[in-house]
């Protein structure tokens, strides 16, 4: 049906630990056009000037300052510049090396020919985003990575603990326990009428405690980081997800329990976390648009349509029910690093790719190294030919992270290839597997250009022809 991994599962399970369901204090925390600022900050141009980041001819980022103009990630260059003369255009961090440049030497000017002979990065912003999360990991709380620029934050420990010391504190000066003190929503927008008059209620006290924790680390992220962020603080995922946009840039909105249903009444269904694709489409056939509308369905239409499992967890989803756990994800158990491009027959027309995908590879190598302090051990090179894939596996080169040990690599595996088993070749991909703390021992593979069939029979494993539509991993 669509669910993502275990959505309905979570909701209908019971929730260990002994926290109530309706007390928890959960977080979003979103950085503001982050691409956008990570330009800015390294070419130091401030917020208020227009830009957007570029990808060969399309738009992926437009900071607000464009975006008063008209223009968005629908443009092209040339019609964000018709609408913004003044726009501040960026490319993303391209990867050319030595033999690839050779290619787009030749296609100078034309982005859309320098696509073929080049490779986005995305490894400037994986860095920026790594600084952003090493503060939100700071915390002590739980923090799931949702994206590169996304985490959900379960702040009801730190909220209960902040609540019963301010408790503590009242009562051993005489006072009520539990007393509002210095409770407050501060600069947070509260949806619905909430004033600090709520906070006698002890889940706002728990979602105000969260507001100033959430102000917090968004100063600690500027500070440290200069990205402006703005939040969402809620019962749940869901909701948090919900409202964190709905004052951005650089703020943060709380939703009280009590404006739940106001919410969530007019919500458009493809703005609810998990029902923006298929499901909610199907839904949307059954005639609802909007969450409330949900609630129109005849129950036997959903039970019908979904299954009695589904069907409740549509109608909870869109009560604003979610009990979803923020967990802290493990780490990729893989890597990969992979290029499309015009059909090649030869070893030299296919090199330039081969180094492209190795050169980034290696980059991202480096950079999991020093977040996570682990190397893999297996190196997998995969190349599609007439619409069938084959895979191959040798030792990952003892320097990972440098491009030429990772293309000498992969040049080995591609020489014991048959030539009608490789050409034409229209994809190539080469990933890192089985990561292991450091110190683990890995065979070095410095070329093959002597006894090639017997390093190559020591370094990868047999081939593992599949059938597909181009090999996708």
């Amino acid at each position: 049906l669509g669910l993502p991994g275990h959505a309905h599962r979570c909701l209908l399970s019971p929730r260990g630990g002994g926290m109530k369901r309706d007390e928890r204090v959960i977080a979003l925390i979103d950085l503001d056009c982050f691409y956008a600022q990570v330009e800015e900050r390294r070419l130091g141009l401030p917020g208020t000037e227009p830009l957007a980041v570029l990808q060969w001819t399309g738009l992926i980022a437009v900071n607000y300052a464009a975006r008063k103009f008209g223009i968005s990630r629908h443009d092209t260059d040339k019609s964000a510049l018709e609408k913004c003369p003044q726009l501040q255009l960026v490319h993303v961090e391209t990867i050319h090396t030595e033999l690839s440049e050779k290619d787009a030497a030749t296609s100078r000017g034309s982005r859309a020919a320098n696509a073929s002979g080049g490779k986005v990065s995305l490894q400037r912003y994986r860095r920026a985003s790594a600084e952003v999360f090493r503060v939100l990991y700071a915390a002590g709380c739980v923090v799931e990575r949702a994206s590169i620029d996304e985490a959900f934050l379960d702040l009801t420990q730190l909220a209960e603990e902040k609540l019963q010391a301010i408790g503590a504190q009242c009562e051993g000066e005489g006072g009520p326990s539990e007393d509002a003190g210095d409770i407050s929503w501060g600069d947070t927008h509260v949806l619905g009428e909430e004033t600090n008059a709520s906070l006698g209620e002890r889940h706002n006290k728990l979602l105000a405690i969260g507001c100033s924790i959430v102000a917090k680390l968004r100063k600690q992220v500027y500070d440290k980081c200069g990205f402006t962020c703005s939040g969402g603080i809620a019962g749940n995922k869901m909701l948090a997800k919900l409202i964190a946009g709905k004052h951005k840039p650089n703020a943060q909105t709380a939703l009280p329990r009590g404006a739940v249903a106001a919410l969530m009444h007019n919500t458009e269904l493809r703005k609810i976390r998990f029902l923006g694709g298929k499901l909610g489409k199907r839904i949307e056939a059954l005639g609802a648009t909007t969450a409330a509308d949900v609630g129109q369905i005849p129950e036997e239409e959903l039970l019908a349509e979904f299954g009695a499992k589904t069907a409740e967890w549509i109608s909870s989803i869109c009560k604003g029910r979610d009990e979803s756990e923020v967990t802290k994800r493990d780490l990729p158990k893989s890597m990969l690093s992979a290029k499309s491009f015009r059909a090649v027959s030869t070893r030299d027309g296919i090199e330039p790719m081969l180094s492209l995908v190795c050169a980034e590879l290696a980059e991202r190598l480096e950079l999991d190294f020093e977040e996570n302090e682990r190397v893999a051990q297996r190196l997998v090179l995969e190349h599609s030919c007439r619409r069938v894939s084959r895979r191959h596996t040798c030792a990952m080169p003892r320097q990972f992270s440098s491009e030429r040990a990772l293309f000498e690599a992969a040049q080995c595996i591609l020489r014991g290839v048959p030539r009608d088993a490789l050409f034409p070749c229209s994809r190539l991909s080469v990933s890192a597997q089985s990561f292991t703390a450091p110190g683990v021992r890995v065979p070095t593979m410095t070329g093959c250009s002597d006894g090639t069939t017997q390093s190559i029979a020591s370094f990868f494993g047999k081939q593992q022809p599949r059938g597909g539509s181009g090999g996708a991993a």
